[in-house]
């Protein structure tokens, strides 16, 4: 496992800062890169589990083939992870992408990234895209339109879920989830767009007809009642609103579109809800290989 400290570093930094001068975090520099998830070919749907015992359920969910994605840095094409990772290392490294750092006085540090996913991205793309940023050095990354200041993925104790019906994506840079905070919500995304949360389907994807999420900002909305009244209602340091300040964890499936998932991270930390803390969930090993094998998951380990 590799671990997000310097990303976690940064952040408990700047929150630091912020409140030591009274102040919020400085804006960002305007200058940043922007790394563009590009779909090349979709791939084929074949069945994630062969077990012919396998829940009737699982003939919902798939995995995928062939599928094949390329990169577009600042503009520039990257063919293959082995360029795209290359392009980034560089770019990290290249002195008209470093900043002054904004907590390490005299020192220089990566300027942002904005991580776009294109259409019919899949959830595991994406935080492979994040692992890549990593890994060059990058610190900071925003996903898309969605505020990211707090992007902590944790390896979860339960990566599958109804002997793979969820398999939480892989990832290299996370952090063990073995001290969750008493109260943060689990929202399940599945690959049929389904966000759940406990026993309660909150949003059901109906293809050709616009989304309802009706029930799902009650929800959260009766959920941040509860954390205001506890308390929980504080001053964010890195733009000076107050927002709440309790993590939430989202445990996606990995081939979930980043359509299905970005739904619910733009509701869960807009300013009518005000989440800001995300906990991606995600394990340490590849699961669904094993799964294809006709493996199943150990009653032990759930």
């Amino acid at each position: 496992m590799h671990t997000l400290a310097t990303t976690l570093c940064l952040l408990v930094a700047a929150a630091v800062t912020a409140q030591q001068s009274g102040g919020t975090r400085p804006k960002p520099a305007a200058h940043r890169l922007v790394l563009r998830i590009e779909l090349g070919a979709p791939g084929s749907p074949v069945a994630r589990v062969t077990d012919k015992d396998a829940a009737p359920a699982l003939a919902k969910v798939k995995a995928w083939e062939g599928r094949k994605v390329s990169w577009r840095l600042d503009g520039a094409a990257l063919a293959n992870r082995q360029d795209a990772e290359a392009a980034l290392h560089r770019a990290a490294r290249d002195p008209k992408n470093l900043r002054d750092s904004e907590h390490q006085p005299g020192q220089r540090e990566p300027v942002p990234v904005r991580l776009e996913p294109g259409d019919g991205t899949r959830w595991c793309e994406v935080l492979t895209a994040y692992d890549m940023l990593l890994a060059a050095g990058f610190q900071e990354v925003q996903l898309e339109d969605v505020p990211t200041p707090w992007f902590v993925p944790r390896s979860v104790m339960e990566p599958v879920l109804d002997d793979g019906v969820l398999v939480v994506p892989r990832m290299v840079f996370c952090e063990p989830d073995d001290r969750p905070e008493p109260g943060r919500a689990t929202f399940d995304v599945h690959q049929d767009g389904r966000i759940v949360l406990g026993d309660k389907v909150l949003f059901t994807w109906t293809p050709g007809k616009a989304d309802d999420v009706t029930a799902l900002r009650q929800q959260l909305l009766a959920m941040r009642k509860d954390l205001v009244a506890d308390g929980r209602l504080q001053v964010c340091p890195y733009d000076g609103e107050k927002r709440l300040d309790m993590p939430f964890l989202v445990r996606a499936d990995l081939w979930t579109e980043w359509r299905d998932v970005r739904r619910l991270l733009v509701l869960v930390t807009s300013p009518e809800v005000g989440f800001w803390k995300l906990h991606p969930a995600v394990t340490e090993m590849e699961y669904e290989p094993k799964l294809r094998g006709g493996w199943r998951v150990p009653k032990t380990a759930k």
